[in-house]
């Protein structure tokens, strides 16, 4: 969790993919057809 938590201060980040302290329900995946949004 310190890991993640270090990562997101970073400028420029929008998240990490740890997912220590939450866990992810949406993934936005940049395809050449355009944005996909994956559910979990």
């Amino acid at each position: 969790m310190a890991m993640e938590q270090e990562i997101n201060q970073w400028p420029g980040v929008v998240t990490v993919g740890i997912f220590a302290r939450h866990r992810a329900r949406v993934c936005l995946l940049g395809t050449p057809a355009g944005v996909k949004t994956l559910g979990f």
